[in-house]
């Protein structure tokens, strides 16, 4: 998408995930502060599309009375990739940093993290949402930035990502987000009654409950399981479920 204001014509990225260093510092920092929705998106657009109060100044008087129609319009065809309503839509699957503290990132996509890795990221994940503690947001990121040659150790490990700036943790903290949602969505329904059901037919014991039903000839023990790729445990679940549907619909 090519943005046109006046005589000028800007590409901005189009995606979280075409986003350099330097405006994912921008747009986390704006994003992790408070304020209102609309001023966080004008900071970001005029970052984005380097628009300087120069510009800005000549652009206002050019456009007159269809000044603010205009600003309108560019905020939010610039900021469009990046929200989804209210919020920083769910889309950033690409790890934001390759290292940090010394630990590699996961593969893109979560597709070299092991079952354990994720369901455990996941249980910090909703702790942090629960209460806001900076102690689970380190968590998060230790069970993603890790070596994985070594055993997953949290309560030794997370303290390294400590002196992290803050927009750095809250990178890493939404592309887990988006790894989540985008796995989640292939197994709705696994833990939470759907709307108009009349039989919960998950199961309610979260990824515990999960790891519990894989056990046997296809994923061996317990600890096999938990050493799996999540991936293939996603793909199982969605097939099954699958299976589930069907047989349904043939009754």
């Amino acid at each position: 998408m090519t943005i046109r204001i006046n005589q000028k014509s800007i590409t901005p990225p189009s995606s979280f995930n075409d986003l350099s260093q330097k405006n994912l510092k921008q747009l986390f920092t704006i994003f992790s502060t408070e304020g209102a929705l609309s001023d966080k998106c004008l900071a970001l657009t005029k970052h984005l599309l380097r628009l300087s109060e120069k510009f800005m100044k000549q652009w206002e008087a050019d456009a007159g009375e269809d000044f603010i129609d205009e600003l309108d319009d560019v905020v939010k065809n610039t900021c469009a990739p990046f929200l989804d309503k209210n919020t920083l839509a769910l889309t950033f699957t690409r790890p934001p940093f390759y290292k940090i503290a010394g630990q590699k990132a996961p593969a893109e996509m979560l597709k070299t993290s092991t079952f354990i890795e994720f369901a455990t990221a996941d249980k910090h994940y909703q702790d942090f949402l629960e209460d806001s503690n900076p102690e689970s947001l380190l968590k998060v990121i230790a069970c993603l930035y890790r070596n994985r040659k070594k055993p997953l150790e949290i309560s030794e490990n997370f303290q390294k990502f400590i002196k992290i700036p803050t927009w750095k943790k809250f990178a890493i903290l939404h592309f887990f987000a988006s790894c989540r949602n985008e796995i989640m969505e292939r197994i709705p329904g696994r833990f939470t009654r759907q709307e108009g059901e009349e039989k919960h037919e998950g199961n309610d014991f979260g990824w515990a409950g999960v790891i519990l039903s894989l056990t046997g000839d296809r994923f061996g023990t317990e600890e096999g399981v938990k050493n799996t790729n999540i991936w293939s445990i996603i793909v199982h679940l969605n097939m099954a479920d699958e299976q589930i549907r069907k047989a349904k619909l043939k009754k």
